[in-house]
């Protein structure tokens, strides 16, 4: 499953990154500005959406330095934006279990697939990074 992606980012690890800083926009403007109006469909509390939100704001920031100022050597920096998307998802995990009770259907959905393309990303960056080092 992971191999035709596989192929793709170590053949082309600045669009990894490009790919990464889309997604984390995404998040970002997901997590800071829609959910928060949705807020009683999600049931999340404002709080841990904002925290949520924060994060991908500096993934973003740091995929688009990568993205334009790196022209090799990106194992490093593959490295630590697939461990930082690592931690991510483990901070997703302890704050919906946290405030699982007050989660409604929607906000497990929502939350189940970003961990899963979070994570899957994250796994990719991993192994890319460890061919190309």
């Amino acid at each position: 499953m992971l191999q035709k992606p596989l192929y793709f980012a170590t053949t082309h690890p600045r669009r990894l990154f490009a790919i990464d800083g889309a997604g984390a926009l995404l998040s970002a403007v997901l997590l800071g500005l829609v959910l928060p109006a949705l807020q009683h469909l999600i049931g999340m509390p404002l709080r841990a959406l904002y925290l949520l939100a924060a994060f991908p704001v500096f993934f973003a920031l740091y995929d688009a330095w990568c993205y334009w100022r790196l022209q090799k050597g990106y194992a490093p920096y593959l490295r630590q934006i697939g461990l930082a998307n690592l931690l991510y998802c483990i901070l997703s995990v302890g704050l919906l279990a946290y405030h699982l009770p007050l989660l409604q259907p929607v906000g497990i959905v929502y939350f189940t697939g970003e961990l899963l393309i979070v994570l899957f990303l994250a796994i990719l960056e991993l192994r890319a990074a460890a061919i190309l080092a």
